[in-house]
Order: structure tokens, then sequence, then C-alpha cells
């Protein structure tokens, strides 16, 4: 039930259900736009492309309030 989610800090981060952070990695403008390219068009982000390698490691563990996708809700976890 978890996701890969690319924050708006360049950071793709690899979350559970309840959206805990259990593996992130800081990412270049050209790893970013590769990744994009990848996934559904439905699902991409749009957002300026950052250098999330510059991103402090401090925060790939615990980014910013609301950077990251909200958490599954109860009814749809229930059901798997």
């Amino acid at each position: 039930m978890g996701i890969l989610h690319m924050s708006e800090d360049g950071v793709l981060r690899s979350l559970t259900a309840d959206r805990t952070v259990i593996s992130a990695q800081g990412l270049t403008p050209e790893q970013i736009q590769a990744f994009q390219e990848r996934v559904p068009e439905d699902c991409r982000t749009v957002h300026d492309i950052v250098d999330g390698s510059k991103t402090d490691k401090s925060t790939w563990f615990e980014p910013a309030e609301g950077a990251l996708a909200p958490p599954q809700p109860q009814e749809h976890l229930k059901t798997r």
C-alpha cells in the first residue's frame, strides 16, 4: 500500500500507507526529468525542477509539513 513520491524539494521518497518515509534519495534535475517521463501522466507532479541532490539530507526522512502525499484512508486500507 506504499507509494513512491517525488516531493517539491527534489527528493524521491518511498512511503508506507501511513506515509512513513522508508527510503529517500535526492535527485539531480536530469534524474527528476527521467523519473517524470517514466510515470503515467496522471501521476506526474507539476512543479519546478529543482536539484534534490543539494537538498539537506537531514530533511530526506523528515520533510517539511505538507510535503508528502496524504495517507491512505483507513477504509481503503481495510479492503486490502
